[in-house]
């Protein structure tokens, strides 16, 4: 079942919250991810900041704490898509195509470029997913950073 809008956990739409966080890195961004982003188009990250400040300077400190929670999980699942891409992935594909080639190399060259070009696109697949999850960690440990800061600020204003 699909979710409707504002049906998020914490209101937190992770593809839509990655799209304005790139846009506002100044990272390319398609038009259909613009289209996604609306009017959250955000030319640098201050802006950005202030936009996730005050999105979530009305939530309850208790439901920040839970989100905070939430970001930290996601920190922590990315790392291990990223160790499994280098600790696993990346020797076995090497080893793969390492004895690809010793077998295809004596044979004909249209085999031959035809290997070359099926390794190369898987790699080049393997790069792009392995540095796409590294830029989707380093936006929830900015969202973390705003969160904790928002409740660290609370804090401070319930001690004076």
């Amino acid at each position: 079942m699909k979710k409707k809008k504002n049906e998020y956990a914490y209101d937190f739409n992770e593809d839509k919250e990655y799209y304005i966080y790139l846009n506002a890195c100044r990272k390319k961004i398609g038009k259909k991810k613009l289209m996604i982003i609306g009017e959250n188009n955000y030319s640098n990250y201050d802006e950005w900041s202030g936009y996730v400040n005050q999105k979530y300077s009305c939530i309850t400190t208790k439901s920040l704490v839970a989100f905070k929670r939430h970001l930290k999980y996601q920190i922590r699942a990315s790392g291990r898509i990223e160790g499994s891409y280098s600790a696993v992935l990346l020797p076995l594909i090497i080893t793969w195509v390492t004895i690809m080639l010793d077998r295809f190399f004596p044979s004909d060259a249209i085999n031959n470029f035809l290997c070359i070009i099926i390794f190369v696109y898987l790699f080049w697949e393997l790069l792009k997913n392995y540095f796409g999850d590294t830029k989707k960690s380093l936006m929830y440990e900015d969202y973390l950073e705003i969160i904790e800061n928002i409740i660290e600020s609370r804090k401070m204003k319930e001690n004076v």
